[in-house]
């Protein structure tokens, strides 16, 4: 659909860029997500992790990529739990 070329993806892939320093990466994805959405995750941390970077996988059981933003509503849920303590606010 959006007609890259395998080298243009390549170069835009999160999982091919080096992060300019190591600064904490909180990664969620829901538990209701297919097996291709924690697949990339899983990668997505493992390349990152490999650079230096801290990563915190969140993986929310009852969400998908569309519902996960509803953990933002309460501070006591675990992704605003995670984001706080990031901030130093936990």
């Amino acid at each position: 659909m959006l007609k890259l070329t395998p080298e243009v993806a390549r170069r835009n892939s999160p999982v091919h860029l080096a992060p300019s320093r190591p600064t904490p990466l909180i990664l969620a994805l829901g538990g209701t997500e297919g097996p291709e959405y924690h697949r990339q995750t899983d990668e997505l941390a493992g390349a990152w992790r490999a650079r230096g970077v801290p990563i915190e996988v969140l993986d929310l059981a009852g969400h998908d990529h569309f519902s996960i933003v509803a953990e933002l509503e309460s501070p006591f849920s675990p992704l605003a739990q995670a984001i706080q303590g990031q901030m130093g606010l936990a």
